[in-house]
């Protein structure tokens, strides 16, 4: 595959549908996406099951927490390329062919992610969210804060094992810790166009 995306669930049952849907109806097809339920004590499992598609893999776990749930999926990625999706939010189409692009094009780049939408809990949009988008901007706003909306981004797999992957002891700001690690061994980038659709609602994980 092109990217692996890798998509951790607890309890996820609102909303799974929709972010696997998100995935499946990407104008790039050729992906794996890694589905991990940790655990779940609701019918998650039973939804992710409904998917006939083989790309599609399914790791079923008793509970361990999003950082060991993350660690595992990307340990088991066959692609170069990671992909995060959360299980209540949504990828818009074009995000993985534009992201993959991106990558192609700059060999030097570690990381990117992009600006998103924010929707509710009925999935209606609420409002854009724009993030810094060049490399020295970006390193500034690091310093203080994370620049990069968590499930938006992909990076190479190769950059991931070299920082660390992610830390428990990180939690939870996980994704700060490994940007922060990361940033040692190559360039960041956001891509101003909205590409990903959070949910703004009360999770569970």
């Amino acid at each position: 595959p092109d990217v692996t995306v890798v998509l951790p669930a607890f309890n996820a049952s609102p909303y799974i549908n929709e972010a696997i849907r998100s995935i499946l109806n990407q104008t790039l097809k050729n992906f794996e996406l890694i589905i991990i339920n940790d655990g779940s004590t609701d019918d998650t499992l039973q939804k992710i099951h409904q998917y006939q598609d083989n790309r599609i893999v399914v790791i079923n776990q008793t509970n361990t927490g999003l950082v060991e749930s993350l660690n595992r999926g990307i340990a088991l990625a066959r692609a170069d390329l990671i992909a995060r999706q959360d299980a209540d939010d949504a990828s818009l189409p074009q995000r993985l062919e534009i992201q993959y692009q991106m990558f192609a094009q700059q060999p030097d780049l570690a990381l990117l992610g992009s600006s998103m939408v924010t929707i509710d809990e009925n999935s209606l949009a609420l409002n854009h969210h724009h993030v810094l988008i060049g490399n020295p901007e970006i390193r500034q706003e690091l310093l203080v804060r994370s620049p990069f909306a968590h499930g938006s981004v992909m990076f190479r797999k190769e950059t991931f094992s070299r920082a660390g992957g992610y830390r428990t002891d990180d939690w939870p700001a996980e994704d700060y810790g490994l940007w922060v690690r990361m940033s040692a061994y190559g360039r960041f980038a956001n891509i101003d166009e909205p590409l990903y659709r959070y949910r703004e609602n009360q999770r569970e994980s």
